[in-house]
């Protein structure tokens, strides 16, 4: 077989025939239209193997019968034969991706039983896999987000901070931020901004605080006893916990003041 008729088998396979309708398919658009025995004899194949063939490449409407004695069987051309087949193609494909998605929300729900049901304490290694469990804590929260937050620098922070409220507040999440910010510091412009809108409130410490923490609906919490942002964080789901710590912020929400000391 020479090597351009195998890369043609190859492509036709890859569309869904099988190699001896693939053979069969290119021997007809090479001959135009064939019998049975001619076929056979082009194809090496034998002639049940042949009305086989030729009888599936009906069914997909790529070969025609044409009403001589004896029958001679004609293919579709190959431009519209790959046309039907590139659809066919593109519909189960489709079909897979919709099949897949089922089965990617089913995995995902039993994960998320098995999380809320088992993972009730985690440590979570410190920068990108505390980012990313940041991201999925602020992607689910749907009615509150309450944080602790220790801002030496303001606007260094807001870089990752600002488009997360935003998002929030779009969706009418209340945040309620409790923050330490130096007192050669302001609070930045951006963040000025968002106490416009009645969802978002803020409230200063005078001295930086003993943790960083933020919850979740009152659900999940995050939580570092170190200020630094590249520490470990410690991720709870446990409801007792998550109570603990949010009966923590709002003593501290009470304690603190909703101007920053440099104002005052």
């Amino acid at each position: 077989m020479l090597p351009q008729e195998e890369q043609s088998i190859a492509i036709l396979t890859n569309l869904g025939l099988t190699y001896r309708e693939a053979k069969i398919y290119l021997s007809l658009n090479r001959h135009g239209q064939a019998t049975i025995k001619e076929l056979s004899v082009a194809s090496h194949m034998d002639r049940p193997n042949i009305y086989g063939v030729i009888a599936q490449l009906q069914k997909l409407n790529l070969v025609e019968q044409m009403l001589t004695t004896p029958i001679v069987y004609k293919a579709v051309p190959m431009d519209q034969g790959i046309e039907m087949m590139l659809e066919r193609k593109k519909h189960e494909l489709t079909d897979l991706s919709k099949e897949t998605k089922k089965l990617l929300k089913t995995y995902r729900d039993r994960q998320k039983d098995q999380l809320q049901e088992e993972c009730k304490l985690a440590i979570i290694p410190k920068k990108v896999p505390a980012q990313k469990k940041f991201d999925e804590l602020f992607e689910c929260t749907e009615k509150l987000n309450q944080a602790i937050c220790y801002w030496p620098e303001p606007s260094t922070v807001l870089l990752w901070d600002y488009p997360k409220w935003k998002k929030l507040l779009k969706r009418n999440v209340e945040i309620q931020l409790i923050v330490y910010i130096p007192t050669d510091r302001d609070l930045p412009r951006k963040a000025q901004e968002l106490t416009k809108n009645p969802l978002f409130k803020i409230r200063y410490l005078a001295s930086p605080p003993k943790i960083s923490l933020t919850i979740h609906d009152q659900k999940k919490a995050f939580l570092s006893t170190s200020l630094s942002r590249d520490s470990s964080f410690l991720w709870v789901n446990n409801s007792d916990f998550v109570a603990f710590f949010h009966d923590y912020f709002e003593l501290l929400w009470q304690k603190s003041s909703d101007r920053h000391p440099i104002s005052v």
